[in-house]
């Protein structure tokens, strides 16, 4: 781990946002980018929200210019469990109250930033809230949240809903700003889903508890890494896509239900007559292994 030397405490923070970073420099990450723009911007912000980079890129790369918050490298591209968990030792020991997750591809609003910090502090003693949680969009479509899948993927949420739910949902790290404290009371992050999967797993955790999830007006465009069409058009699944696979196999052994694995083990057999049917025998093969 490398420490950015020109760090400093600073006073207080409501929230502790963190950036994690592969192969791109901070100035060229949509979430760097557009956060540090609206922070520079509003007074009240700057004042509410710390940033901490994580850097997984294999090369060290430069702070931003002018950055003074924490900025660590490592080269051995750890995934996202281990930094959150840094990230949720930093908040608590400096308590700051909100941990927010941000890819390096989601593009921060300044909507967002005030229905984080406005709920940041207006629900601060409601503890059965324990995730602000905003839309991502990708194409026009809701990524996240979304409802467990059943035989087919989920369908999208309705953009039009707003506020706390009791529903069961599943969400996707970036954008979502989390209760310390709740994390803390689930052991932190679960470091057996170090990357894919990592927030099913701990959202899934947090509502086992009768955890509540809020969420907002506002919807967020993100980039899914696994929609990226080099990894889609490969003609054999790509470690990333394996990993990813395995994850999801690992996640339903450990927290599904007996419906949801007979579910999941169905879609993988859909997987596979797709595959083959495609021609794609070592896609089908993999997710064979993975059925049985």
């Amino acid at each position: 781990m490398v420490p950015c030397k020109d760090c400093n405490e600073g006073e207080m923070k409501r929230i502790l946002a963190i950036i994690v970073l592969y192969r791109l420099p901070a100035e060229q990450s949509r979430a760097f980018h557009s956060l540090s723009h609206l922070l520079r911007d509003s007074e009240i912000s700057t004042e509410a929200i710390e940033i901490m980079i994580c850097d997984n890129s294999p090369n060290v790369q430069a702070p931003p210019v002018g950055f003074a918050g924490v900025y660590l490298h490592d080269s051995q591209n750890p995934g996202l469990a281990k930094h959150y968990n840094m990230a949720l030792e930093t908040a608590v020991a400096k308590g700051i109250g909100w941990l927010m997750l941000l890819d390096q591809d989601t593009t921060i609003t300044s909507g967002y930033i005030a229905e984080a910090l406005d709920l940041s502090e207006s629900l601060v003693e409601d503890k059965t809230i324990v995730a602000l949680v905003p839309k991502l969009i990708e194409r026009g479509k809701v990524q996240s949240p979304h409802r467990p899948p059943t035989l087919r993927y989920p369908t999208p949420l309705n953009t039009a809903l707003y506020g706390a739910t009791s529903e069961k949902l599943h969400v996707y790290n970036s954008g979502a700003v989390l209760r310390v404290e709740a994390l803390s009371a689930i052991g932190g992050f679960p470091d057996n889903f170090p990357l894919d999967y990592l927030d099913h797993a701990t959202f899934h955790n947090l509502q086992l508890r009768g955890g509540r999830l809020f969420l907002l007006r506002a919807m967020l465009e993100h980039e899914l890494s696994s929609n990226q069409s080099e990894m889609l058009c490969h003609s054999s699944l790509l470690p990333r896509q394996q990993s990813v696979l395995v994850a999801e196999r690992t996640y339903y052994r450990l927290y599904g239900t007996p419906l949801q694995r007979t579910y999941h083990r169905l879609r993988l057999l859909r997987m596979i007559y797709k595959y083959m049917k495609a021609g794609e025998w070592r896609k089908a093969f993999y997710c064979l292994r993975l059925a049985l």
